[in-house]
């Protein structure tokens, strides 16, 4: 049943994500706040969809398809970008949910201690290169990573760390919070 299962949900997907495709890249119609309320849901609805169905059996994986799911939301960007350069909010759209997928993969995939480490290197890249491209948008989405990887340090982490005996620096803790 659980083939069946997900290939119901990947073809639901599928044809959301053609519908966005059909309508907005080839048809050249700007996307309205319907449309991206609808991409975003179906990503999102997705995602948690296929996580619940597959977690038990290949939580080792779930990282992998969060991040093989923000390729695909990153080449529908490149896809948008190379058809339709002028609709912006698409292009933002599919960056957004494939920063929201990368940021997935951290807790998905690494020790508690190192997640807020990796959304701040995804802050700092994507901070960099909303400044090489200018790109206020972009910025502030590298603002929201680096707000959450110091909420994470801060108010989730550190508090976990002083359950054990204290080891200044050397610990578990330690080198994920200098970095």
């Amino acid at each position: 049943k659980l083939a069946a299962a997900i290939a119901f949900q990947v073809a639901v997907f599928l044809i959301f994500t053609a519908y966005g495709l059909v309508m907005h890249v080839w048809r050249r119609r700007n996307a309205n706040v319907e449309d991206l309320v609808r991409a975003i849901l179906g990503a999102v609805l997705f995602f948690a969809a296929a996580y619940t169905l597959l977690d038990e059996d290949y939580h080792a994986w779930m990282g992998t398809f969060a991040l093989l799911m923000a390729i695909v939301y990153t080449a529908l960007g490149w896809l948008a970008l190379a058809r339709r350069p002028d609709d912006q909010r698409q292009l933002l759209l599919s960056a957004a949910v494939a920063m929201g997928l990368l940021a997935m993969v951290f807790p998905l995939q690494a020790e508690a201690a190192w997640i807020a480490v990796g959304w701040a290197v995804e802050g700092l890249v994507l901070w960099w290169f909303g400044l090489r491209i200018r790109s206020a948008a972009l910025r502030g989405m590298a603002a929201a990573m680096l707000v959450l990887a110091v909420g994470r340090l801060v108010f989730v982490d550190t508090p976990d760390a002083h359950h054990t005996v204290f080891v200044p620096l050397l610990n578990q803790y330690g080198l994920p919070a200098m970095a």
